[in-house]
């Protein structure tokens, strides 16, 4: 018997209906915590996630970890050949030639000049704090009625003794500032372990982005079609993640879960590709300008003992470094800040919270490195107290406290990096205080 055209109607409704019911069945479900262990859906954090993919394969997430300029021109942060650190940006060099001239012709005589160093923590840092921090000093007898000028030259990825050498760099231009403030030890460990694992010596400087920089006219065929495979899976990525913007797939805990496992293809790939890339650079066939020393049987041995291989050079690197950032800055009569971050990875340093949890996206190989590398920079540092050269332990200034402060294992929210700052605040006091 046909069916007529109105129960056809009602049947395609409630149809309708039944499909309708199922997506919010789903969408509900994606947002049931236990049904997802360590996952709970953050609308915030899938738009934070989208938008730092859709910038990635224009610099844009560079620009998330280095010191900002007026026009926020991404282009302005891609790596750049630095004769002092290895590479920087287009935006930092126009920022040391505008400091050249600044403590060259005199202006500095009025102001209280600080010169940031560190990798994307201290950058960040500087950015979040730029207004902050001149603010808590203006009533320091030692700034007076000086305005505080902030040099940010932090660059993400970077570590000792890259700071140093720039240091160096800086002052051979002519630079005078009133306190050098440098914060670093994250990537001391997880870059140094990282360079080893693409078989670059642990001293170099990061060798995912040193190598571009030292191979600029020495790059061969197998190199380039590893650098075209990144580049063609970080652009799948970035166009998954501007459309998802575009539909606003963030406001959907279901969308959302689907629009992750779509994108998680081009990842892998582009991490892999990433592997592949520093791997080749690492090895035999690599420039030894872009390796550095082969590594000595010693070291061998000892990363068959089951230690994290890479962090203790890291370590010793970072070490001979403070050491000579402090005779430099007191020969001059120069007041430095020398401090150690924090790490999320670091067992005790602080309870993480169910979000800090779920963001913390950092490689396990990164996350061992920091689990096994900060004992030894805190053993170091006392050895250093020892010896009268004093760093400040930033390292455990979370551990009593369970709020949200960081947005993935190394980096921190504004209220994090305002706590941060409060810290050092108290440790440049001090440090005019002692002098």
């Amino acid at each position: 018997m046909p069916v007529g055209r109105s129960a056809r109607w009602r049947r395609l409704f409630a149809a309708g209906l039944g499909i309708l019911g199922a997506i919010l069945l789903a969408e509900v479900a994606c947002r049931i915590d236990t049904l997802f262990p360590g996952q709970a859906y953050a609308a915030s954090s899938m738009r934070g996630f989208l938008e730092s993919r859709a910038a990635a394969a224009n610099y844009g997430d560079l620009a998330n970890f280095t010191a900002s300029t007026p026009n926020g021109e991404p282009r302005a942060f891609r790596p750049v050949p630095d004769p002092w650190s290895g590479w920087t940006s287009p935006a930092q060099l126009r920022l040391v030639e505008r400091g050249t001239h600044w403590f060259r012709s005199g202006e500095h005589a009025d102001t209280y000049d600080v010169v940031l160093l560190g990798g994307s923590f201290a950058a960040q840092f500087g950015n979040l704090n730029h207004e902050r921090l001149p603010a808590w000093l203006a009533d320091h007898p030692a700034v007076g009625s000086r305005r505080v000028q902030i040099w940010n030259l932090a660059v993400a990825a970077q570590k000792q003794p890259s700071h140093l050498n720039r240091l160096n760099g800086l002052l051979g231009l002519g630079w005078k500032p009133d306190l050098v403030l440098c914060i670093d030890g994250y990537n001391e460990l997880a870059i140094s372990a990282e360079n080893v694992a693409f078989g670059a010596d642990p001293v170099q400087p990061a060798v995912a982005h040193w190598g571009a920089m030292a191979r600029a006219g020495d790059i061969d065929t197998a190199a380039l079609d590893r650098l075209v495979d990144m580049r063609m899976a970080q652009s799948r990525v970035a166009s998954r993640a501007r459309l998802g913007l575009s539909l606003d797939v963030w406001r959907s805990a279901l969308l959302s879960r689907a629009w992750s496992a779509w994108m998680a293809g081009p990842q892998a790939t582009h991490s892999a590709a990433r592997a592949r890339y520093g791997a080749g650079l690492g090895s035999g066939e690599g420039s030894i300008a872009v390796r550095g020393p082969a590594p000595l049987a010693a070291d061998a041995a000892r990363d068959a003992e089951g230690a994290t291989p890479g962090v203790a050079e890291g370590v010793a690197a970072w070490a001979e470094a403070v050491r000579s950032m402090r005779a430099i800055c007191a020969v001059r009569g120069l007041t430095l800040v020398h401090a150690i971050q924090p790490g999320l990875d670091d067992v005790g340093s602080k309870p993480a919270s169910d979000e800090e949890t779920r963001t913390n996206a950092l490689t396990p190989a990164w996350r061992a490195s920091i689990r096994s590398g900060y004992p030894l920079l805190r053993a170091s540092r006392d050895a250093l107290e020892r010896e009268g050269v004093h760093v400040h332990d930033g390292s455990r200034l979370f551990a009593d406290r369970t709020e949200t402060l960081y947005t993935d294992g190394c980096h921190l929210n504004d209220r994090g990096y305002e706590i941060y700052g409060l810290e050092v605040v108290g440790w440049i006091r001090r440090a005019h205080d002692t002098r």
